[in-house]
């Protein structure tokens, strides 16, 4: 994942050095290994996923980091307590926030798997499994993700599709109601639009049976067919939006922090221009590629 900085994050320059990432990230490491050798069975492995774990990230990137919990014979609370009570886990924590560095802790519940829980399909976790793989796993053995992975569900047409719409009314409310918004939630929005489009054309592949470079410039190149120009011109549009955000954040250090923000609401507009016509075209080609 990444990040958009509030407005006051960027006057009060509350931005991270590049240096700092991979010293959460080892502190990180350090704090989950030696939870995971106490408490392996409920927790039996963890991994960071996203830009992090290859290695591509940047000023405005999340540490993204998946923990596997086997709830299957302990209560959800006693698990919490586990997590709660375990002091060291708070250090990385804590070191990332004074470091202004974004960290989000993803639990996978192995009961809510089972109970048929449709939230971390097969599609989201085929990601996570693929970086534990690649070097991002912190402890445990990248079977637990295998494990976790087959019990995870399908990505279908109609979750594909509910996707998408959720993505489009959530821009729709936020862009609507711009003027009343926090500083928080203009940074949600904007960070949506940016991200969005090309999660749910991640999606949209997985569900056809196409094959992609996982990158927004792979996602973009694997558009081929004529109904997909004007997408691909949207998407080429955003990606090369959020280089110039990105640039512009490096740059918060070394000027007043007042400068204008290359951020427009009509780069959300066109965020849900790309999703209309995935919506439209995954409503139309459905799952072509499936046997």
């Amino acid at each position: 994942m990444s990040h958009v900085y509030t407005g006051d994050e960027i006057v009060r320059k509350k931005i991270p050095s590049i240096e700092s990432f991979q010293e959460v990230i080892d502190e990180f490491r350090d704090s989950l290994m030696d939870l995971h050798s106490h408490y392996g069975e409920i927790f039996p492995a963890a991994t960071i996923f996203g830009g992090c774990a290859k290695g591509s990230f940047n000023i405005c990137s999340d540490i993204d980091i998946m923990m596997l919990v086997n709830d299957t014979n302990t209560e959800k609370q006693e698990v919490f307590a586990i997590a709660k009570e375990y002091s060291n886990i708070w250090v990385p924590l804590k070191m990332a926030e004074s470091r202004f560095v974004k960290v989000t802790l993803y639990p996978v519940f192995m009961a809510n798997l089972l109970a048929g829980e449709k939230r971390n399909d097969k599609q989201f976790l085929s990601h996570v499994v693929k970086a534990a793989k690649s070097g991002g796993l912190i402890c445990g053995d990248n079977e637990s993700f295998e494990q976790f992975y087959a019990l995870a569900p399908e990505n279908t047409l109609s979750t594909t599709l509910g996707y998408i719409e959720r993505k489009k009314n959530s821009l729709e409310r936020r862009l609507f109601c711009y003027d009343g918004l926090s500083q928080s939630e203009v940074a949600l929005m904007y960070l949506d639009a940016y991200q969005s489009p090309f999660h749910a054309l991640r999606r949209v592949f997985n569900l056809w049976g196409a094959k992609y470079e996982d990158s927004k410039l792979g996602l973009i190149s694997a558009l081929t067919s004529f109904a997909e120009v004007e997408l691909k011109n949207v998407l080429s549009y955003l990606c090369l939006k959020w280089k110039e955000y990105v640039m512009y954040v490096e740059g918060v250090p070394f000027h007043s922090g007042i400068e204008k923000s290359p951020l427009s609401t009509d780069d959300v507009q066109k965020s849900l221009f790309a999703l209309s016509i995935l919506h439209m075209l995954t409503q139309k080609e459905g799952g072509r590629n499936q046997n």
